[in-house]
């Protein structure tokens, strides 16, 4: 019969199961934190899709509520002179035209916004003058910018023909340099430019007028956003969604849009894209 003395083997085995233990509890915490992580960055995107989709159907049942009240209480009116001639009640059916052609021009804008944001670019590209299309677009709007005294100034530098989406370029020009005159202050002016840069095209839209709040730009390409100021200037007849369009119809051609100002002094939005 032999006797061995094990203690150290024993005390060995001790300190290897604690380490095993404190290894284990360890990994699984740290493993568990990297999963509460990751799920909660899979999750976000979805979150936070939610919640722009709760707001949004928010902020569209606002735009639409002051339309339907008006076309509801004037037809209201309307049905309480059923005697009347159509001549004696037109200021009622005045009314109901206005707020017919605010929801057709919300839904219509709701519509592009649905058909451009987040989905592929189903037009081929196309060769086209990018100069000669920013000169039309700003002397399209030459009528308005009269009514208001605009000063309006053009300095573009792009000549010749580029491959590139005509249609989704214009259409953001247009609502960039319309946005500029309507938010321009009367008497004031509206300067566009455009240029080469080092891997595409820009398009510089610039006015006069009360500016953005530093406050509301990271805000401003938001649907259904409208800083006070803007909101009380054009009548309540905008619906804060020709930015948003905007820069979405400028992500789908792999463009985007900047924007710049100074409070009561200019504002300027510069559209880049890639040719």
């Amino acid at each position: 019969i032999s006797f061995l003395d094990i203690t150290n083997n024993q005390t060995t085995l001790r300190n290897l199961l604690r380490t095993f233990l404190f290894v284990g509890i360890g990994m699984l915490a740290v493993i568990f934190m990297v999963s509460i992580f990751y799920a909660n960055r899979s999750i976000r995107p979805i979150s936070q899709a939610w919640e722009k989709q709760k707001q949004f159907i928010a902020d569209a049942s606002h735009e639409l509520k002051t339309p339907l009240t008006t076309i509801m209480t004037n037809c209201d009116v309307l049905d309480a002179n059923k005697d009347e001639t159509v001549e004696s009640q037109k200021e009622w059916l005045d009314s109901i035209k206005i707020g017919t052609e605010r929801m057709s021009g919300l839904v219509g804008s709701l519509l592009t916004l649905a058909r451009v944001e987040g989905m592929p670019l189903q037009s081929e590209k196309q060769s086209f003058d990018f100069g000669a299309m920013v000169a039309d677009v700003a002397r399209s709007f030459d009528g308005a910018a009269q009514e208001k005294n605009l000063q309006t100034s053009q300095n573009i530098t792009v000549a010749g023909e580029i491959l590139g989406y005509a249609d989704s370029v214009r259409q953001v020009v247009t609502i960039l340099y319309e946005n500029a005159v309507k938010y321009a202050n009367d008497g004031g002016s509206v300067c566009v430019s455009a240029h080469r840069t080092k891997y595409g095209l820009a398009c510089s839209v610039k006015n006069s007028g009360k500016g953005i709040a530093q406050s509301d730009i990271p805000h401003i390409f938001d649907r259904f956003y409208r800083a006070d100021g803007s909101r009380s200037e054009d009548g309540g007849n905008s619906y804060g969604l020709g930015l948003s369009i905007a820069a979405a119809q400028a992500a789908q051609i792999g463009g985007k849009i900047t924007v710049r100002s100074e409070e009561n002094n200019f504002t300027e939005f510069i559209f880049t894209f890639v040719i």
